[in-house]
């Protein structure tokens, strides 16, 4: 299964990042893809409030947000899983991670405390 991996890193703080991946229904203020996806979806989120999980239940991908605050912030790392029937799909994929990954960290900076 291919799969890729991406970082990117928010002035917000962890909580406000986990606000955003943890709530579908705010997908639509960060998520770069196509406006329906990732729905249908399964989203999980772990315990420590650092890991979201959501997997297309349509097309089998899955992406895994991890959240590690830093001094400054919160760096964001994605993971990305994609089946090998939408291999071709793989730089589409990467270039709709980056821009999500770099509207998330800008809706989550630019919301009040």
């Amino acid at each position: 299964m291919p799969s890729f991996a991406d970082t990117g890193r928010s002035a917000a703080p962890a909580e406000e990042l986990w606000k955003l991946l943890g709530d579908p229904a705010r997908f639509p203020e960060w998520w770069a893809g196509h406006p329906d996806f990732p729905l249908p979806q399964l989203a999980q989120s772990a315990q420590d409030g650092r890991r979201v999980v959501i997997a297309c239940r349509v097309s089998d991908l899955r992406f895994e947000w991890r959240l590690e605050p830093e001094a400054d912030g919160t760096r964001i790392d994605v993971l990305v899983d994609v089946p090998e029937r939408e291999a071709t799909r793989l730089d589409e994929q990467r270039d709709m991670i980056r821009r999500s990954l770099e509207q998330l960290a800008e809706v989550a900076a630019a919301t009040p405390l």
